[in-house]
């Protein structure tokens, strides 16, 4: 054992390993976090990422918002709660709540005769005054 003028043991290391003044025992610190942009950037590239799905009997490419969106629609209309609960809260957050989508429309034809003429599509006349404005 060494000689020692000072006492080594709980909390109380050698002196040759004890920190020096003025240092720290972490002087470059915890490194960053490293990705690319901030969150919301690296969703919207994996949202615009093109993924193949099949369409019939055929292979297509979509971006991955569009197979999300699809996917929650035909799960939605064949009855799942969630998911159309999710695309609901989708389409709040994206469409504006002043129009809707789309106005529902039933068209009855009568077996023989001609087909009626279509109502117009709401909002039609006034996307047009702005067009040409």
């Amino acid at each position: 054992m060494a000689n020692r003028d000072y006492e080594v043991g709980y909390r109380k290391p050698p002196k040759h390993t004890r920190f020096k003044k003025g240092q720290s025992g972490n002087s470059q610190g915890r490194p960053k976090r490293s990705h690319d942009g901030n969150m919301r950037e690296v969703f919207n590239d994996l949202m615009k990422e093109m993924i193949p799905i099949r369409q019939g009997d055929r292979i297509t490419r979509i971006s991955a918002r569009d197979a999300i969106l699809r996917t929650l629609l035909k799960e939605g209309l064949v009855g799942k709660m969630s998911a159309l609960k999710a695309l609901l809260q989708i389409m709040e957050k994206t469409s504006p709540m002043d129009q809707p989508i789309m106005a529902p429309t039933l068209v009855i034809c009568p077996p023989d005769g001609p087909m009626p003429p279509m109502p117009p599509i709401y909002g039609e006349e006034e996307m047009e005054g702005k067009a040409l404005q």
